[in-house]
């Protein structure tokens, strides 16, 4: 310790060196000591407190994770941007949504049991109007389809939002998850009860306004008074003691129950007293709407319920509903409260967000890092300053003490002037730079003087270029800066986002926003919803002027009171539709978990609102359209606008339509004749003297007259006194007329009411609104800015010292190399003497020499290597970029490259055409008014006025067949034109890859909505026509009673039909065959049943030709089978194709990006590299020299200190011997380490991530003889990965001498043995996930590498089918690299695509169920194999014995070729027998391998070509040797060329080797069995990465794994 100490007290650092001349006195040595000392304190204190500013200094980096595990994820900041690798999920994959409903749904009221015992059948209207016995049937009929038709709607809903896929680009949290979610399916639940109600409501009140006539006459009744049939309305008693008439209202709320008689109803009697009424059950003029005012409250009450069944002729028993607490309805709950909310008592919906994560599998998650540096990077710097500080400070410190002992001097100086001051100090600068070098030895040689003195010059001038190069280059460097506004306000973000829009990051506080916070919509309706026209007091005018006047059905005033009757309905019905559907809207949440910009938040929510208007718009239009074109179709009978009645020769009553002018309305409701005011009496009726009232016109149906008219005349006020005046209303006339300046006088009603009588929408988005409720608490964002100051100067300075450092050295080392070449000793320098010298140390300062270059090499080395092969991402910027600069990008950088669009919203059909194809029957001639006017005589030409004659409803079959192809027109048209005229809101630049699938799964999901909403309105339709059993004027369900030709006042007797035992009191679906057609209730439910096959057969549809039937050649391009029914083609609105074309082009200058994008990882940054290593070597050279001193003076001691002089002399001599030779090889080993840890870890940690590419062969096939193959080698590289796997000891199977290959023999079953997962042909991707296609339960499975359970993934398991969904007999599967699967489905005879995300597939090859041999047919298809670009596929289509080749876009199997073989079988190099399987082979000029298993033989055959080689097998042979096979069904070729055929009915998997045609069992034997080393016919084979073999063992029902050796 004292020695140290002295040590320190007189260390002298700056005493002159021993080649100098200078000599140092005690004073100088006393005040070098003080500098000293200062000097290492000065270090010191610098050092530390440049370490401590920089450990204080934040440091922003940006952090990359790649394919972040849900753990990584939830660790990172809120601001983190973790894109998904599917951005578009299917809800269905992370989600699950179920509903219950209502007991009464389940019990047994709505079953055909309990309907069955309550029909009257024959006796129905023998009961009175009241009695629940004449109207019970029909009031269950309707409570079972109300239920039927919650949980369709319901179900479909359902299904539709499973569906529906969220749009996911960047991964959401588990709160923002749950709160989008829970605001989706809220909307959802609002939305789907109240579509329900509005088309429920408006069926009611149009039923109500068409005076529509139930068969059980409970709103209006015929009496039989010998002359005529009259109709007169019924009139209820409510309990209030009020008179309710059928012809006004729809009279709910009626008290029903049980009536003590029975017999025909007289006109007086119609009105009966109750004998039991029925607690809670109403009635009314509507049975089926009755029900709804009605409560289930007795159905509750087993006492009740048998009393009331009592009272029908039946043994069964029934139970009642039982009392619930918890449910959300009482039992005396009416049936409207019960539909309103869709029947549904709760919903139970769970998210996994552990599924959703791994569906969304995030590639990346980016976020800014700010931290405080860590210790080892000050470190570094404080090394590489170490030398820098130490060169200056030993300048500066020598400087000041030389000028201090100046100042101290007192010796006497002789005075000189300023002037010779100067020039004195010019003289010596100039000496000084003359004679500067720094190079000098003391026994230099005047030449070695002179060149060092010019090395001086170089090494200055170099020094100060490099420090002005390095400066300017450090100080230019930018690098990503982050700052963090708090609780910024709207101003302040709409500057960030105007400046750092890429990379601005405000979180909302609050996720989830409704409309109504920032958004309103005032719709403006037309002036007549708020006009005279509708009010109470007008229509009283009306009804008033009817008083006293016996009128004909055509006069005005009859015809308009119900005409104003209706639009004061629609009115009314538009206004609730609106208020309704807007309370829902505005209710929706808007999610955003970030703060949108400006323009892009209007554009979403204004497009958001525009496509809510058009859905409202269209389906109210839409509902209206079919309510009307349906009944005109059944005909339906009404109170006014009613055929007339005959009666024929056997006193049958039979109606007959009516006329206008010549116009049949059964033929067209489009007969129509100009309303008039008849003024004068002729017979007792108002008929003669008419006034005509302008553009009022009357017809066939009562809303398409009036849909027909216009308000003309309501615009002038003279004109409506001029109507007061001749109609003679007893009420004075104070109203006034219609604006002509607010609307167009001449306008059609029907385009009114089409809108919704809506003139315009007033919306309104306040961006202000949103932002407040967003309320973001904090704005983060980058921007790229020049480093830190201080950094930069520490940077420059450390770089400083080691630049000096490095220069000096060079130059050095080029002195030396000088001097020794202009003294003749380079060969010397570069001779083996001269190199072995360096390696033999014989002093100890040499060696110390040597440790110090060796140390300061080696560490420069490690750091230059972490330094310059560390990888960084290295972000690029193209400013507009054209479309071909995008694609060469996306080739290259589609991982990272983002190009974000100019403009955030584009309309549809800028880049996007729809075109849709319908089925033939809608261009056919059985659509044509003539076709109708054909059948039309039929009917009546021949008196065909019987019911089950298929001619006398076969108008309104064949009409309503039109409507539906005319309405399926209208409806795709208007969806496209809607879809087209919406925004389609994209912020960055899809690929065309990416934007095809998106609008192909959208396409998809447009097509199921606008069916699905289409079909569902019929349905509900279709029920309340059945359940209130409405009369048709065909009389088709039910009939009239004989006449009797007597003066009577009794209700005309009405029975049901039946038809082939089906009665329709009891089913509306009831249906008999007549003239190859069928006949039934209504002409609507009889037509749906009807299949196809008829329009296709001449003699079915028309026996005379002189109309065609549907050509069947058409059929190969119909989705439709011949034994579908319309119902099934109506379902799909006609629709056989949807054909979608995507102009990219166009898309692409819509989006119009300003620039675009990309990073790629620079794993060579030598600039970096350098200046690091420039950085270090100052520093490293001192403490690299003090290291190797303190080593070898520890090494190097002596072994003994002895006073004998002769032990003790030479002590270098001793120190080199004891030292260097004991001590050498330590310092060897311990470098030698330290090179082993340093240099692999640095290429470890540089190659990371990098693809090894390996050699791999590809086989070419050369063929010498038939049934003799020859195989060929070229070399190809490939990207490959390494697996190692472990496997235990056991038997193992290998190759012939040529194969390398070898497996273990037991097999391991997939999952576990208890698991069922059977396959016919498996397939392994990219990850090793592997897919089966399980044929015999009609479903495609994957099970992901090291996953515990199978999924299902295509298809339904065990339900086979032919629709979108179902799969029938799948025998193999493929998925590309997009990850869609396709699936080969045998028995439906085609090839199903499922999109990644779907699970509606998209038939591209094949006609479903219609198996033959034509190109777009196929035939039990049995294998399909892909070309590496995915581009084509190649099926083997076994029962043609031929292989087609598709293209992988195709829809409706397009582009298709022959590809190989003839649709003869054969054995022979021209032909194939029973193709199975196929291997494309990409290098070998794109030949296939096929599968003959028939043929039991392997032949290659070149695409398109006439014939070809035989490469294994004997063809048309069968054994168990080694050349050939027993039903070969797969085969597979590895990348070392041999060829693995799977051997069915040898239980073995055959290796043929590369130049070998015999085979090598590899697994399995000729004897089948379930042991581990056996197979029972197996038939596919697949291998993983690491060549692990997969064998379906499908006798054994099992997946065996055999593990590669």
């Amino acid at each position: 310790m004292s020695s140290l100490k002295e040590f320190l007290r007189n260390l002298n650092l700056f005493s002159p060196s021993s080649d100098s001349n200078e000599q140092e006195n005690d004073q100088q040595r006393r005040w070098n000591i003080i500098g000293t000392r200062i000097y290492i304190i000065l270090i010191i204190f610098i050092l530390f407190i440049v370490g401590l500013i920089l450990l204080l200094l934040k440091q922003r980096v940006i952090v990359t994770i790649p394919n972040p595990t849900k753990e990584q994820f939830e660790g990172v900041p809120n601001n983190a941007k973790c894109s998904c690798s599917h951005i578009s999920i299917p809800y269905r994959k992370f989600m699950s949504l179920k509903t219950s409903f209502h007991q009464v749904c389940s019990s047994d009221f709505v079953t055909n049991r309990w309907l069955n015992a309550i029909d009257s059948k024959t006796n129905t209207t023998y009961f009175g109007f009241r009695d629940f016995r004449r109207i019970g049937n029909a009031q269950f009929q309707a409570l079972a389809a109300y239920c039927r038709l919650s949980e369709s709607y319901t179900n479909q809903s359902v299904y539709a939002i499973l569906q529906n896929a969220l749009l996911s680009p960047q991964i959401l949290s588990n709160a923002s998850l749950q709160s989008y979610i829970n605001a989706t399916i809220e909307q959802f639940k609002l939305k789907t009860p109240n579509t329900f109600n509005i088309q429920l409501k408006l069926i009611i009140k149009m039923a109500v306004a068409n005076k529509l006539i139930p068969a059980l006459q409970t709103s209006s009744y015929y009496i039989d008074d010998m002359l005529e049939r009259e109709m007169y309305a019924h009139n209820y008693r409510r309990t209030n003691g009020s008179t309710c008439y059928c012809n006004q209202n729809d009279c709910n709320q009626i008290e029903s129950g049980i009536v003590n008689k029975f017999g025909k109803q007289n006109v007086n009697e119609a009105i009966n007293s109750l004998a039991w009424s029925i607690p809670g059950m109403s009635t009314g003029c509507f049975p089926g709407f009755s029900l709804l005012w009605s409560t289930l409250e007795c159905f509750y009450n087993q006492t009740c319920v048998d009393k009331l069944i009592s009272y029908f002729p039946t043994s069964e028993e029934f139970n009642a509903m039982i009392m619930n607490n918890e449910s959300l309805y009482l039992p005396t709950s009416t049936v409207q409260s019960i539909i309103d909310k869709l029947m549904i008592e709760n919903w139970t919906m769970n998210i996994f967000y552990d599924e959703y994560y791994s569906e969304c599998a995030p590639s990346s998650c980016t976020y800014l890092k700010i931290f405080r540096r860590d210790f080892g990077h000050v470190l570094k710097k404080l090394i590489g300053l170490l030398s820098s500080l130490t060169l200056i400070l030993g300048l500066i410190i020598p400087l000041v003490i030389g000028f201090i002992m100046k100042r101290r001097d007192r010796t006497p100086k002789p005075r000189i002037s300023f002037k010779n001051r100067l020039y004195q100090l010019k003289e010596i600068v100039q000496k000084k730079l003359i004679e500067l070098n720094i190079f000098k030895h003391s026994s230099n040689t005047d030449r070695q003087t002179k060149f060092q003195r010019y090395a001086t010059r170089l090494y200055i001038f170099l020094l100060i270029g490099s420090m002005i190069i390095i400066t300017i280059y450090v100080f230019l460097q930018k690098s990503i800066q982050s700052k963090t506004i708090s609780y910024p306000t709207e101003s302040q973000f709409i500057q960030l986002e105007e400046k750092y829009s890429r990379s601005l990051s405000c979180p909302c506080s609050s996720i989830s926003i409704s409309y109504s916070s920032f958004t309103t919509i005032q719709p403006q309706y037309h002036q007549l919803c708020r006009s005279d026209l509708i009010s109470e007091e007008w229509i009283h005018y009306m009804k008033k002027s009817l008083y006293g006047k016996n009128l004909i059905n055509f006069d005005y005033r009859l015809v308009s009171t119900s005409y104003f009757q209706l639009l004061s309905l629609f009115c009314e019905q538009a206004r609730e539709t609106i208020v309704n559907a807007l309370e829902i809207f505005l209710k929706t949440e808007f999610v955003s978990s970030q703060v949108l910009e400006q323009e892009l938040f209007k554009n979403q929510i204004n497009s958001a609102t525009e496509d809510w208007k058009l859905t409202v718009t269209n389906t109210f239009r839409r509902t209206i359209q079919l309510i009307q074109r349906i009944y005109h179709g059944n005909q339906l009978i009404g109170s006014l606008n009613t055929g007339l009645f005959y009666t024929d020769e056997n006193l049958e009553v039979y109606g007959y339509p009516q006329t206008h002018y010549g116009c049949d309305c059964i033929v067209s409701p489009s007969c129509y004749s100009t309303v008039a005011i008849y003024r004068t009496i002729q017979y007792n009726v108002y008929s003669d003297d008419p006034y005509l009232v302008p553009n009022i016109f009357y017809g066939c149906d009562l809303i398409l007259s009036l849909f027909e008219s216009t308000l003309e005349c309501f615009y002038n006020l003279s004109c409506m006194l001029e109507i007061d005046e001749h109609i003679g209303s007893p009420v004075s006339f104070n109203f006034s007329a219609l604006n002509q300046n607010l609307s167009q006088p001449n306008e059609k009603i029907e385009k009114i009411i089409n809108r919704l009588m809506i003139d315009k929408w007033l919306p309104n988005v306040n961006f202000s609104s949103y932002y407040k409720k967003c309320l973001p608490l904090s704005c983060t964002y980058q921007y790229d800015d020049r480093n830190n100051i201080f950094i930069s100067i520490t940077t420059i300075i450390s770089i400083f010292g080691g630049l000096s450092l490095a220069l000096k050295l060079l130059i050095m080392i080029s002195l030396e190399f000088i001097n020794k070449i202009l003294t003749n000793n380079f060969f010397h320098l570069i001779s083996f003497s001269f190199i072995k010298q360096i390696f033999i140390c014989r002093t100890e300062n040499q060696i110390i020499h040597r440790l110090h270059v060796i140390l300061v090499i080696g560490i420069l080395t490690t750091f230059y290597m972490f330094s310059a092969f560390t990888p960084r991402v290295i972000p690029i910027e193209i400013n507009k970029p054209s479309l071909k600069i995008y694609e060469d990008l996306y080739k290259e950088y589609n991982d990272t490259l983002k190009c974000p669009c100019s403009q955030l919203s584009m309309k549809y059909e800028s880049f996007l055409t729809l075109t849709p194809r319908f089925h033939e029957v809608c261009s056919s001639e059985f659509i044509t008014d003539r076709w109708l006017s054909y059948l039309y005589k039929k009917k009546h030409n021949d008196n065909r006025y019987s019911a089950y004659d298929f001619y006398s409803s076969a108008v309104g079959q064949f009409k309503l067949l039109s409507s539906f192809c005319n309405l399926s027109k209208e409806t795709v048209s208007e969806s496209i034109f809607q879809l087209e005229t919406t925004d389609f809101i994209n912020n960055q630049l899809l690929s065309s890859y990416i934007l095809n699938s998106r609008i192909e799964m959208f396409i998809n999901e447009f097509q199921q909505t606008i069916s699905q909403s289409f079909v569902n309105s019929i349905s509900l339709i279709r029920e309340t026509i059945n359940s209130n059993m409405l009369m048709t004027l065909y009389l088709s369900n039910w009939k009239f009673d004989r006449v009797t030709f007597e003066w009577s006042t009794a209700v005309i007797y009405m029975f049901p039909l039946n038809y082939t035992g089906c009665s329709c009191s009891s089913s509306s679906k009831c249906v008999s065959s007549s003239h190859g057609m069928l006949i039934g209730c209504y002409p609507l439910e009889t037509i749906f049943q009807t299949t196809l096959h008829c329009f296709y057969d001449q003699q079915c549809i028309d026996s005379t030709h002189n109309f065609k039937s549907i050509n069947t050649s058409s059929l190969e391009a119909s989705h439709f089978l011949l034994n579908q029914t319309i119902e099934s083609v109506v379902n799909k609105l006609m629709l056989e194709e949807l054909k979608s074309e995507i102009n990219y082009t166009n898309y692409f200058d819509a989006c119009s990006p300003a620039l675009c994008i990309y990073s790629y990882v620079d794993k060579t940054n030598a600039i970096e590299g350098i200046l690091a290593l420039i950085g270090l070597y100052g520093g490293l050279v001192i403490i690299c020299r003090l290291i190797a001193i303190i080593i070898v003076k520890k090494m190097c001691r002596p072994r003994s200190v002895n006073s004998d002089i002769s032990e003790t002399q030479p002590t270098q001599s001793t120190r080199s011997c004891v030292c260097i030779r004991s001590k050498l090889m330590w310092i060897i080993f311990t470098i030698v380490i330290i090179a082993i840890i340093t240099i692999p870890t640095a290429i470890i940690l540089t190659k990371k991530g990098n693809v090894v590419e390996t050699n791999s062969t590809t086989a070419i096939m050369m063929t010498t003889g038939e049934g003799s193959t020859t195989l060929m080698l070229t070399t190809t590289k490939k990207p490959s990965t390494t697996t190692t796997t472990t496997v235990e000891p056991g038997s193992t199977t290998k190759a012939g001498s040529s194969c390398n290959s070898s497996w273990s023999t037991a097999g391991i079953t997939l999952l576990s043995s208890s698991t069922k997962l059977s396959c016919t042909r498996l397939f392994i991707d990219s990850d090793d996930t592997l897919y089966g296609a399980d044929k015999d339960r009609h479903y495609i499975w994957k099970v992901s590498k090291n996953a515990e359970n199978a999924t299902v993934v295509a298809g339904v398991h065990g339900s086979s089918g032919s629709d979108s969904i179902k799969l029938n007999y799948p025998e193999d599967v493929y998925v590309d690299r997009y990850g869609s699967i396709y699936a080969l489905d045998t028995n439906n005879h085609r090839v199903q695509k499922f999109i990644n995300g779907t699970t509606h597939a998209i038939t591209i090859a094949g006609l479903t169920e219609s198996p033959g041999c034509s190109l777009k047919q196929f035939n039990y298809p049995r294998g399909f194999a892909f070309d590496p670009t995915d581009t084509f596929m190649y099926i083997a289509d076994r029962s043609c014995h031929r292989v087609v080749r598709f293209s992988t876009s195709s829809t409706s199997g397009t582009d298709r070729v022959l590809a190989a073989g003839t649709a003869r079988p054969g054995n022979t190099s021209k032909a194939l027998n029973g193709p199975w399987s196929i291997w494309y082979l990409s290098s070998i000029n794109n030949d296939l391998l096929i599968v003959n298993h028939d043929g039991n033989s392997v032949i290659r055959w070149p695409v398109g070509g006439t014939s070809g080689t035989f490469v294994a097998g004997l063809p048309g042979s069968t054994c168990s040797n080694s050349t050939c096979f027993s039903g070969p069904t797969d085969v597979k070729i590895d990348a070392d060329l041999n060829m693995y055929v799977v051997d069915e009915k040898n239980h073995r998997v055959q290796m043929f080797c590369k130049d070998s045609n015999v085979g090598v069992t590899v697994i399995g034997n000729d004897v089948p069995g379930n042991s581990p080393t056996q197979l029972n016919s197996p038939r596919g084979i697949a291998f993983d990465s690491a060549m692990n073999m997969y064998v379906c063992d499908t006798g054994n029902q099992r997946v065996q794994k055999f593990l590669k050796l």
